[in-house]
């Protein structure tokens, strides 16, 4: 009816939410050490999977975080398919920002790490209509020029 307010429904959280598990889940692009996933899980959520490239913080991830599935390959040759990423309410991604930083060299996308950030929308994409709810980044002061 015209001019009658509608009360909007609150969407709910979709995956596991919606099956029924009482925790958020996360998924971690960028993972390093684990420090998106150490506060996510300590504020109560599952964290699913994450991804790292780097060898040794991939070490360090799978000791300090034994349950969560690792994928240790660069974000470039990372696929939701191929790498069987399950759907997850949020993601993280602490994508390098030392182009963008201004403690860097301010190379922007002139730098090799200018452009990985690109794969998270890449990644979002490939998810469709499983794409995260949520998405958490890393902000570097000079991103905002882009």
């Amino acid at each position: 009816m015209p001019g009658t307010a509608t009360k909007r429904k609150r969407p709910t959280t979709r995956r596991t939410r919606k099956n029924g598990a009482d925790k958020i889940s996360v998924g971690c692009l960028f993972s390093a050490i684990g420090g998106f996933t150490a506060a996510f899980q300590q504020a109560g959520a599952r964290v699913l999977w994450a991804n790292e490239k780097d060898a040794n913080a991939v070490k360090t991830f799978r000791h300090n975080f034994p349950g969560v599935a690792s994928i240790h390959k660069p974000i470039e040759n990372l696929t939701v398919e191929g790498d069987g990423l399950k759907p997850v309410d949020v993601l993280t991604a602490g994508f390098p920002c030392q182009p963008f930083s201004i403690a860097g060299m301010k190379k922007g996308f002139d730098d090799d790490r200018g452009t990985l950030f690109l794969h998270i929308i890449r990644l979002l994409r490939e998810f469709g209509a499983d794409k995260p709810m949520y998405h958490v980044v890393i902000k570097a002061r000079r991103i905002q020029v882009i």
